[in-house]
């Protein structure tokens, strides 16, 4: 299990990186001197808060409960996109920001440097196994905010001092998190350590606390199970004793709450991207999660 110390010798390691990469950096964008930061993803704008406090203008394009495969930029978010010094992304393919990325693709300015994760991220493709959600993963998340502060200094050459000490203390945050996440997975039953959720998005998320993935109710926002894989699922949550199935805001889960109602199981929430009143940080995001697995499986 990683330390917050290891956390934050790794960090430090990073920062002298960044303090090399400063050297010919550009410098902030016209105006009030700050970089323009657009992401697809909310979660993502939390990491370069955490990562830049208020020294660059962050704009998320995906609203809150939003379906990134249906969305269409207003003219604002054109402009935004256009005007946009660093655009972060999850990945070049859109499995996961759907149309986002033709629209970025479509409006981005001839200067602006669009930023995939996955292709920085030091992870394999295998590792990966065509589930591009790796920041469930809060080892993972940690290297999101790596590649944020390696970008922003290549751009920001003035702000390695500020920002090297940031992801050190978010570092040794994300780890911690980590421990407390695998600690209240630990208080759960062994045999109720199972997953059933709206959608295939926690392989990494299981994979990390050794939960059992069972199954997920629709493939994808785009692809309706039959009756026959709706049927599969209600099996396997009963011949497995299942005590509780996820669905998730923001993603359609009619499927899901008809597969719970067939298997007598509770419905229960665990998010997997999304932003919200009720958590607006992705270290609050990650423990209601743990919460709530907690209240939904530990019985």
């Amino acid at each position: 299990m990683f330390r917050p110390a290891v956390a934050a010798a790794a960090a430090a390691a990073l920062f002298a990186v960044l303090a090399l990469a400063a050297c010919g950096g550009s410098q902030t964008s016209e105006g009030d001197g700050r970089l323009l930061v657009v992401v697809s993803l909310p979660l993502f704008a939390d990491f370069v808060h955490q990562v830049a406090g208020d020294r660059v203008e962050v704009a998320a394009l995906l609203p809150p409960s939003a379906d990134p495969h249906t969305f269409e930029p207003t003219p604002s978010q054109i402009r935004t996109i256009a005007e946009a010094d660093v655009i972060f992304v999850n990945d070049i393919e859109p499995s996961v920001e759907g149309s986002i990325l033709d629209a970025i693709q479509a409006n981005k300015g001839d200067g602006t440097q669009v930023v995939a994760f996955l292709c920085r991220i030091d992870i394999s493709f295998t590792e990966i196994s065509d589930n591009p959600h790796l920041w469930l993963d809060p080892r993972l998340a940690r290297e999101y905010a790596a590649v944020i502060a390696e970008t922003l200094v290549g751009e920001d050459a003035d702000s390695v001092a500020f920002y090297g000490p940031n992801l050190a203390r978010y570092s040794a945050r994300l780890f911690r998190l980590d421990e407390e996440f695998a600690a209240a997975v630990e208080m759960i039953p062994p045999q109720n350590r199972k997953l059933v959720t709206s959608h295939n998005a926690f392989v990494h998320f299981a994979e990390r606390y050794g939960l059992d993935q069972v199954g997920f109710a629709t493939p994808s926002s785009a692809q309706e199970p039959s009756p026959r894989d709706i049927q599969r699922l209600v099996t396997a949550i009963r011949d497995e004793g299942v005590p509780a199935v996820f669905s998730e805001p923001g993603f359609r889960d009619g499927i899901l709450r008809q597969v719970a109602a067939e298997a007598d199981v509770q419905v229960c929430v665990l998010y997997s991207d999304a932003l919200d009143d009720q958590v607006q940080t992705y270290i609050d995001m990650m423990r209601f999660n743990a919460d709530e697995l907690a209240r939904c499986l530990g019985v």
